[in-house]
């Protein structure tokens, strides 16, 4: 609430069949448009879908700049849950989307941070009763007697109060990423798509690194060697050699008897 960000209790469904692409439903919207930020830049119009997602509603916050950064399908909707735990959409009316499946939020911390200054030279007061006549002359003579100590010019005070300025006003700021979506980023759908590149993104972004790297990491290649057992190798050998050419010398015989 304090960003301006709530969740709404719907689920977004997607009637464009572009789900079918992957071979999901239309209850896992798939994301082809992202928003202007570092973190999709790289991403184009490449694919990430977001199962039993829930649109992210935007308020209007002082000092929080709000940017979405994943947008359902134009032909999406937002049906509630049914007691059953039925969706029911009715295609007659028109579509309700693109909705926000995620937001990118900055807010500017320094108002909030920034040390209290106080002049010390004005708040400060004596509490100390003024001296007698004869100790302030001697206070004088003292003061005529001692040395004479470098204070700081004009110019180099103003130079300290610059720096201090310049520190006090130092850039801070908060980072938010909110996806109305939690197994978009699960084992099981790390790999898909580009669903792992938006969470490392993501987590990137948020790390406010120097030349951090923003970008679509290579796939890595899959391994898809078999790994048996020798049981299950001779298993194999005997299927191969011996029972699948039996079927069909079985096969065979029994048809030429049947046609003779």
């Amino acid at each position: 609430e304090d960003w301006g960000i709530s969740l709404d209790d719907q689920l977004i469904i997607d009637t464009s069949n572009t789900g079918q692409i992957v071979g999901l439903g239309p209850a896992a919207p798939l994301v082809t448009t992202y928003g202007n930020h570092p973190i999709s830049e790289a991403f184009e119009n490449g694919r990430s879908f977001y199962p039993l997602a829930r649109p992210v509603l935007i308020e209007p916050v002082d000092r929080v700049e709000a940017t979405p950064l994943l947008l359902s399908n134009a032909q999406s909707y937002a049906e509630s849950l049914s007691e059953t735990g039925e969706l029911n959409v009715d295609t007659q009316e028109a579509p309700e989307g693109p909705f926000n499946i995620g937001v990118v939020l900055t807010k500017d911390i320094l108002a909030e941070e920034a040390p209290e200054v106080e002049n010390s030279e004005n708040e400060t007061t004596a509490t100390t009763e003024s001296p007698s006549t004869e100790n302030s002359e001697t206070i004088e003579t003292e003061e005529a007697n001692a040395p004479e100590t470098d204070s700081p010019t004009t110019e180099e005070q103003n130079d300290t109060e610059s720096v201090d300025e310049s520190s006090a006003t130092s850039e801070k700021e908060a980072r938010l990423v909110v996806i109305g979506n939690a197994t978009f980023s699960t084992d099981g759908l790390f790999d898909q798509q580009l669903n792992g590149d938006v969470f490392l993104n993501s987590v990137t972004w948020l790390s406010n690194l120097d030349n951090s790297i923003l970008s679509i990491r290579p796939k890595e290649i899959t391994n898809r060697r078999i790994i048996m057992t020798v049981s299950r190798q001779i298993i194999v050998i005997v299927l191969a050699l011996l029972v699948i050419p039996l079927v069909g010398l079985v096969g065979a015989g029994i048809t030429w008897f049947r046609r003779r």
